[in-house]
């Protein structure tokens, strides 16, 4: 599992895994809304986690996707902000532990330019965007809020 907060390279690191022949990341199949999970599975022939369903049987089918399409490694993507919001969900990651699956801590040390980042994807309301076209101006009070919210997490 690739744990992360927004902005911190999540999105690339699992690209990057998804192009080695015996690995395979889902992306955020557990993110608060049923269409950025839709949106992120990476595949199209695997079905939508959807809220009232249990996630230990869902993970349960990722692990035997991954068995039988004889892979090494199987995951997923999880930032901080979506998490597990959901109740029913929480059994997952006893279920996760018990089966010893490993995570990847990802972190971004700039937080400056992940603040900065953050904001111009809101603005053009774009997460990959690579337009730069006005200055972002910030309110201190943003970046020590932000700084603040990344040591909570």
């Amino acid at each position: 599992m690739i744990l992360a907060e927004l902005r911190s390279g999540y999105q690339y690191l699992a690209t990057s895994l998804n192009s080695h022949p015996k690995a395979f990341c889902f992306g955020e199949i557990f993110g608060s809304d049923r269409e950025i999970r839709k949106k992120s599975l990476f595949r199209k022939d695997f079905p939508v986690l959807e809220d009232n369903q249990s996630a230990v049987k869902y993970m349960m089918r990722i692990r035997d996707y991954g068995l039988n399409h004889n892979l090494d490694a199987i995951g997923f993507k999880l930032n901080y902000v979506d998490g597990m919001h959901n109740e029913a969900w929480k059994p997952m990651w006893e279920w996760l532990v018990e089966h010893k699956w490993s995570i990847i801590h990802l972190t971004r040390r700039n937080l400056l330019n992940r603040l900065l980042s953050e904001r111009l994807a809101q603005r053009h309301d774009s997460w990959q965007n690579t337009e730069y076209d006005k200055p972002i101006v910030l309110d201190p009070k943003d970046f020590f809020f932000c700084q603040e919210r990344s040591l909570q997490w």
